[in-house]
């Protein structure tokens, strides 16, 4: 109580995404899920990180059984799976943890690549006006090379960062005399 406490987080639901305490709370919580999913269900093709998990099954009516099933499990623990949990085709591919996953290959969540590159347009503002550094813009570059190396995004990384155009401000040219006021 005193760590989710200390968020401070005005919805009072849920703990921070990204904090150590929010991975080893949902492991501890879903622990009993997997056992259930694995050992009592025998689903064989079951994975979860964190609060997001994926099952895949054999046809619709066991996977229909075996969602009822799980939501109890999750209800059980006090908790409800998000309004979004469904039933895909493994045609149209998995959204799971941040990829979009089919049998043959791996995608970037188009969220992400558009919040990328509004994230890198953001940065180069800032770099033009002075207000971030080149440090600052290489380690978010090397964040999203480390998210994408996951998948097959060779050409989107290239777009993305092909869109990248780092101009300096007056203040940053060798020469230049900026003037302030």
């Amino acid at each position: 109580r005193k760590i989710i406490s200390g968020y401070g987080h005005d919805a009072g639901v849920g703990l921070p995404v990204g904090a150590l305490t929010s991975q080893l709370a949902a492991n501890i919580m879903l622990n009993r899920l997997d056992h259930i999913a694995k050992d009592d269900m025998g689903i064989r093709f079951y994975v979860r990180y964190m609060d997001d998990f994926v099952a895949i099954l054999p046809d619709k009516a066991t996977a229909q059984k075996a969602m009822r099933e799980l939501g109890e499990a999750v209800n059980g623990l006090a908790l409800s799976l998000n309004p979004k949990t469904a039933i895909h085709s493994w045609q149209r591919g998995i959204d799971f943890c941040g990829y979009r996953i089919w049998p043959t290959h791996i995608l970037p969540r188009k969220r992400n690549i558009k919040r990328a590159r509004a994230s890198f347009r953001e940065l180069a503002s800032l770099y033009h006006h002075g207000e971030v550094d080149l440090e600052h813009i290489r380690q978010r570059v090397m964040s999203f090379l480390a998210y994408a190396k996951h998948c097959n995004a060779h050409r989107t990384v290239e777009g993305v960062l092909g869109d990248l155009v780092l101009v300096p401000g007056l203040n940053d040219i060798p020469g230049k005399l900026a003037l302030g006021g």
